[in-house]
């Protein structure tokens, strides 16, 4: 069972060590920021949480515009 939990931890490493490469180089930081936050959509936690009352919890609720 812990082989399943740590399958993909030397992925996570190695992921991680690039994280600490490149914001330690901020224009990269910043680029690759802006390109996260821009590819992020629309999310609005008003509507998640609408969608969660009304799909999960199946719990009567006031819809916010």
């Amino acid at each position: 069972m812990l082989n399943t939990f740590l399958a993909d931890y030397r992925a996570y490493v190695t992921q991680q060590q690039q994280i600490s490469r490149d914001f330690q180089n901020q224009p990269t930081w910043q680029q690759r920021s802006l390109a996260n936050i821009a590819a992020s959509g629309h999310f609005a936690a008003d509507l998640a949480v609408a969608r969660y009352a009304d799909d999960i919890w199946q719990v009567p609720h006031e819809r916010l515009n």
